[in-house]
Order: structure tokens, then C-alpha cells, then sequence
């Protein structure tokens, strides 16, 4: 059905529902999150007026069929799960158009066991959408805790982890899946990959 989908180039309210839910079933099935974005973005399409597919729905299929091809199932294990605790900070300077982001890992005894700080300059910052718009402190905090996430996930494979951070509304993309701006989605994007291939069931707080 998806490849016959990117081939028409077009989905009609009443087949981009049927597809939504066999693709939701299916998903279920699957460790991770990402298969969220695209079941947002079908559900979105079904309702909208042109039947002809955006270029973001049509990645977020072809990401979707590998997901199905590639990804784990969900695993309910009954062994012990070692505990890690992740602690994320960024500061911006919107006059000087540069920054920093930074990092903590701690284990279940309260033992820091890692640690990264990343100064950013101005060219730096200008990816993250400095100098369009008056800060991109939510951009840089949520790339805090992506960077922590993926460097650390080989310590936190099949384990519980807490993810403390100072910006509700980079918490609140973390715990939904979905981000605004264009530099934020393809942040969460990457996050949500790496997610469902270490196994990572994290906490946002």
C-alpha cells in the first residue's frame, strides 16, 4: 500500500484513513516512537484539501516502510534494569549569536560517569536558525539532550532513563515526538531513530 501510495503520488481522504489504520496496527507492534510522526502526518493529510502528496508525507512513508522492514518489536523483559539519569542545559547570547550546550550522566548511586560542553559559535548557531529570529535557546536545549541520548545510548540500552531539563517546551516536543521548526524536526527526527534502535524508554523531567 505505501509503495503504491509514493507511486500514485495521491491519497484520498477515505484510502489515507485505511492506510492510517493498518499502518497504526502494524506500528504498534514496534518499539519507538517514530511511526507517530507519520500517522500524525497521514491523519493530517486525510483532512486537508489537496489529495496530492506534500514531499514531507511522502519521506515520512518511505520511513515508515523501512521502520516496518527494519525495526525491533517491543521487548517486556523481566530482568533487572540499571537506572541512569541525564541532566541537559544550552545558553544562547542572541547579540553575539553564540552559545553553548552541555551535559551530564549520572549513575543509580548519584555518581557522575560522563560528562560534554559544546561552545557554539556564530556560523554554529546560525544552523540552528540564529540570526532569523531572536533565539534559538528551545533549538539548542533540545539538541542538549539529543547529543546526551545518542552518546550515551550504549550505556542505557534496555534500561530506565531520566532526562532533566530547565525548557517545558523542549520537554514537552521530547514526551510528544514532534517539534515546529524545521531545524527542531530533523533534531527529533534523528532522536526518535536512535530511540527505537537502542531500546531507550526515557523519562522527560
Amino acid at each position: 500500500m505505501i509503495h503504491a501510495t509514493l507511486k500514485a503520488d495521491e491519497l484520498g481522504k477515505q484510502d489515507a484513513l485505511i492506510l492510517r489504520g493498518k499502518l497504526g496496527f502494524a506500528d504498534s507492534f514496534l518499539h519507538g516512537r517514530l511511526g507517530l510522526l507519520v500517522l500524525k502526518q497521514l491523519s493530517e493529510h486525510a483532512y486537508g484539501r489537496s489529495a496530492k502528496l506534500r514531499d514531507e508525507l511522502k519521506v515520512g512513508l518511505q520511513v515508515m516502510f523501512q521502520r516496518l522492514t527494519l525495526c525491533a518489536p517491543r521487548i517486556v523483559s523481566a530482568e533487572a534494569m540499571k537506572q541512569r539519569f541525564v541532566f541537559t542545559d544550552a545558553a544562547f547570547e542572541p547579540e553575539l549569536l553564540c552559545g553553548g550546550l552541555g551535559a551530564a550522566l549520572f549513575n543509580d548511586l548519584g555518581e557522575c560517569v560522563s560528562w560534554f560542553g559544546l561552545p557554539l559559535d556564530e556560523p554554529q548557531c546560525r544552523q540552528f536558525g540564529g540570526g532569523d529570529k531572536q533565539t534559538i535557546i528551545y533549538e539548542l536545549e533540545l539538541a542538549a539532550a539529543v547529543l546526551a541520548l545518542d552518546f550515551w545510548a550504549d550505556r542505557m540500552v534496555n534500561g530506565l532513563q531520566v532526562c532533566y531539563g530547565d525548557n517545558d517546551g523542549v520537554r514537552f516536543s521530547l514526551i510528544r515526538g514532534t517539534c515546529l521548526s524545521k531545524p527542531a524536526s530533523a533534531l527529533m527526527r534523528y532522536h526518535l531513530e536512535r530511540e527505537a534502535v537502542n531500546n531507550l524508554c526515557t523519562w522527560y523531567a
